[in-house]
């Protein structure tokens, strides 16, 4: 459960040269789901639009976490990776990445996506 509310941070204070990142967030859209095989195993990558109330950044999520992302869910996420890709900041699952129900849900009318 969460233990310190200040431990998460805002979309807006995301920056790329964090080295991890907890965020509460409502996801908003599947952008893309791709697979993909890399040696003798094939794999799948999926972009998730998510925000909060101060704007909205890209989760890229790996394989069989895919399946636990629900779009109008929110969650608390911990341990994400924020990095570019083509010039936009998003934030990677990585193997120490954690998520469960946000302890309050954000309402899509009020994520700032401008």
């Amino acid at each position: 459960m969460l233990r310190n509310k200040k431990e998460f941070l805002s979309v807006k204070e995301i920056k790329p040269y964090m080295l991890c990142v907890n965020i509460i967030v409502t996801v908003i859209k599947l952008n893309s789901k791709k697979s993909f095989v890399r040696g003798n195993r094939t794999h799948e990558v999926a972009e998730f639009l998510v925000g909060d109330r101060t704007g909205v950044i890209v989760l890229v999520v790996w394989d069989d976490m895919i399946e636990k992302i629900k779009v109008g869910e929110s969650y608390a996420i911990r341990n994400l990776k924020p990095k570019i890709y083509m010039n936009q900041l998003r934030v990677v699952f990585t193997k120490s990445t954690m998520i469960e129900p946000a302890p309050y849900k954000i309402p899509l009318c009020e994520i700032n996506s401008a």
